[in-house]
């Protein structure tokens, strides 16, 4: 995971643009849902989570293009991570397996996944590990899920496996453990 390894993209005034148009959808705080609310009209529950979390690695990516970008991204990825946790966001994936957050809820590895993800993207651009206790939650109870499922894949909806999704929640475990120094493999 070096960051400066065959590095030859520089960010353009095209991205830019993209970062701070993406940056207004977060809001003014973590309640503020007016600019997204658009999205969950197309695709309910996950278009938000997915905004966050794509927009959350993106930011990672031009952190690590240049420097100068890592304030900001630093910022928004901790913004997108706030906006992640709120109880809208939230609701809209603790009704099919129980609330994410808690042991009991079973799987749900896309919100589990991007999640995980994205507090792994935030301490790799900031070095704050401020959402560790959390991160180490959801990764081991993802290892756990893995390793119990028939199928090797976990459901992100009731009896509903994605393969993008697990692939999310597979890296977020491994970045884990980059920055841990602990071994979730089996």
């Amino acid at each position: 995971l070096d960051p400066q390894a065959n590095l030859e993209h520089r960010i353009t005034t095209s991205d830019e643009q993209q970062a701070h148009y993406l940056k207004s959808l977060l809001g003014e705080s973590p309640d503020d849902f007016r600019e997204l609310d658009f999205l969950d009209k197309l695709v309910p529950s996950e278009s938000i989570l997915l905004t966050l979390a794509f927009y959350s690695y993106g930011l990672t990516n031009m952190a690590f293009s240049e420097q100068a970008y890592t304030s900001f991204a630093e910022k928004n990825i901790d913004r997108a991570i706030q906006k992640a946790l709120t109880p809208r966001i939230l609701q809209n994936f603790s009704n099919s397996f129980g609330n994410p957050l808690e042991e009991a809820g079973t799987e749900n590895v896309l919100y589990r996944g991007h999640l995980n993800l994205m507090m792994g993207a935030y301490a790799l651009v900031s070095g704050n590990h401020k959402y560790l206790p959390l991160q180490k939650r959801l990764t081991a109870a993802l290892a756990r899920a893995f390793l119990a499922s028939p199928t090797g894949h976990l459901q992100s909806y009731p009896k509903h496996r994605w393969p993008a999704d697990n692939v999310g929640a597979l890296a977020s475990i491994n970045l884990y453990d980059h920055l841990s120094g602990e071994d979730h493999r089996a």
